[in-house]
């Protein structure tokens, strides 16, 4: 997940997908409200957050390949910060 100002969803985004991985990898790109505070409650060592500060749109796209191979797994996720998945 790389997030940005997602106080209302980022709870629910990885308490929707926890269960179903095996490591979640959260970089912050400077949150001006209470997302970092919120992620750090969730506490699971399947968590990891790093706060990156402030990226251009190309440096977003580098983060995400930083994140894919930090993964070193055949199969991974990628979810927004408000992406939310329900048990249907």
């Amino acid at each position: 997940m790389i997030v940005r100002n997602e106080e209302q969803w980022v709870w629910f985004a990885i308490n929707s997908v926890i269960d179903f991985v095996d490591t979640i990898l959260i970089y912050d790109t400077d949150s001006r409200d209470k997302t970092v505070q919120i992620v750090k409650t969730i506490k699971s060592p399947k968590l990891g957050l790093e706060l990156k500060g402030s990226v251009d749109p190309v440096q977003i796209a580098e983060l995400r390949n930083e994140q894919i191979a930090k993964s070193q797994t055949p199969w991974f996720m990628l979810v927004d910060g408000d992406e939310v998945w329900t048990k249907a």
